[in-house]
């Protein structure tokens, strides 16, 4: 199975506004509760230097993205708003992603949008009638803007999980042909920038969704982690004049 709405964001640019209280997410404290779980957190020199650079090797990388998904699947089991949808793809055996997609087509800020207006209705509708909502422990958006952090930390340690890989094998060890190391090489490195988009896209999503439904804190902390996320494609491409001003942020 394949998700095949889980592409970077593809807004119209028009104007969306969220009618509910800003919500409060506290990204550095979410990420460093991430981070802490399998020793990558940047800030820590010791588990730095212990795992041989910032972020860890391949296989703390490996059990990191697997938590993640792991994450993932229980966020999206616990409520609808979030939850996959089969069968409504671009081909079969695909999935549509609640949280991403609207009217068709994925756009997460949209997306987000119309679940909290369908929130706020509710609550009023609630409200009117003297009818109890079902608990809820988290604020309405709250499991997408998650998500989305979520989806982009997956990309980011795919990414360093692929560029840590040992290197293939000579001929005489029983690996590639000779000249197969060089092409193996050169792929590595355009999957490691692909999926460092990938992690960007998702970024940029979660900055693009903070500015709409939390407060201005959390929104400049998001958009420091999509500046970040943006900045780790240009080190990968040696583009260091961007790289410095997107870590300059």
């Amino acid at each position: 199975m394949t998700d095949a709405d889980d592409q970077p964001p593809a807004g119209d640019g028009g104007v969306i506004s969220i009618s509910l209280p800003p919500l409060r997410y506290a990204l550095h404290s979410v990420l460093s509760s991430l981070h802490s779980t399998h020793g990558l957190y940047p800030l820590l020199a010791a588990s730095s230097s212990a795992s041989g650079g910032v972020g860890g090797g391949s296989s703390s990388l490996a059990a990191y993205r697997q938590y993640l998904s792991r994450k993932m699947r229980r966020l999206r089991q616990a409520h609808p708003s979030v939850r996959k949808e089969h069968g409504h793809g671009k081909g079969r055996g695909t999935f549509v992603q609640r949280d991403r997609v609207v009217g068709g087509r994925p756009d997460a800020p949209a997306a987000l949008a119309d679940y909290c207006t369908r929130a706020a209705a509710a609550a009023d509708a609630a409200a009117a009638s003297s009818a109890p909502l079902p608990a809820d422990p988290l604020p309405p958006g709250y499991r997408h803007l998650h998500l989305a952090l979520l989806r982009a930390e997956r990309a980011w340690a795919h990414a360093g999980e692929v560029r840590s890989a040992p290197p293939p094998r000579p001929r005489a060890q029983g690996g590639h042909p000779k000249g197969r190391s060089v092409a193996t090489a050169r792929s590595r490195r355009a999957h490691t920038i692909g999926l460092l988009k990938r992690s960007a896209a998702f970024a940029a999503e979660l900055s693009a969704m903070a500015r709409l439904r939390s407060d201005p804190l959390s929104a400049l902390e998001c958009e420091s982690y999509a500046a970040w996320c943006a900045a780790n494609v240009a080190v990968e491409r040696g583009r260091w004049d961007e790289a410095a001003a997107g870590l300059g942020r």
